[in-house]
């Protein structure tokens, strides 16, 4: 029978082994939500530009 202090270390071990992988993906989380966000900027800038193009185009002010 394993005594108190192997039995202490190893949920500690465990605890910290979970404890790591909750903040690693935490942090990648962290960073597909910045790049999503990245690449919804830069869609909405695309859309108002090509909005902004039609609409002079519908009004014959073409550049």
């Amino acid at each position: 029978m394993k005594s108190r202090a192997e039995w202490g270390a190893r949920a500690l071990a465990l605890f910290g082994a979970t404890t790591a992988v909750w903040l690693t993906v935490a942090g990648l989380a962290i960073l597909v939500a910045r790049r999503a966000r990245q690449e919804f900027l830069e869609q909405s800038q695309e859309n108002l530009k090509t909005l902004m193009e039609e609409s002079l185009k519908d009004h014959g002010r073409d550049r």
